[in-house]
């Protein structure tokens, strides 16, 4: 959910105890600038093909095309709507 913190909104990845994962959350406020240059988050889609064409339709940039990462995984990256490099990665089909 998002909730509003000082001056600030901040929306809460979901996360259940004593399940696989990280708890996380996007922010939006006075004291976070979005960049291209500091860490890079990755979220798992379970088709990049399509994650990437929505993205686009969406007007983001891919700043990393498709790329094989190893045998099982696909990952590329994107600038997201705030001006955020993200990732995305996906299973490779086996």
């Amino acid at each position: 959910g998002v909730v509003d913190l000082h001056d600030s909104k901040m929306a809460y990845f979901p996360f259940q105890e004593g399940q696989d994962g990280a708890s996380g959350a996007l922010a939006q406020g006075p004291a976070y600038v979005p960049t291209l240059h500091g860490p890079i988050v990755y979220f798992g889609v379970p088709d990049i093909d399509d994650a990437l064409q929505k993205a686009q339709d969406l007007g983001s940039d891919i700043l990393f095309p498709k790329t094989q990462a190893g045998p099982d995984w696909l990952v590329a990256e994107i600038r997201d709507s705030e001006g955020n490099r993200i990732a995305l990665q996906a299973r490779a089909a086996a």
